[in-house]
């Protein structure tokens, strides 16, 4: 795919693979590329659990 010559594969596969961010009109331009909403490609993220024992202070 190239985005209607707006972007090469290899940059296409670095974001997909999470390698390389990209900017807001990037991200429409793919989406309205492959037929999909916005919103299938961006998503939030929970925030990770602290390890185990510790306790959530710095340093410890």
């Amino acid at each position: 795919m190239s985005l209607r010559g707006d972007m090469d594969l290899a940059s296409y596969n670095r974001i997909e693979m999470g390698h390389a961010s990209s900017m807001p009109d990037t991200l429409f331009r793919i989406a309205d590329a492959i037929g999909a909403p916005l919103s299938e490609l961006v998503r939030e993220e929970e925030p990770r659990p602290a390890p185990p024992g510790d306790g959530g202070w710095p340093g410890r």
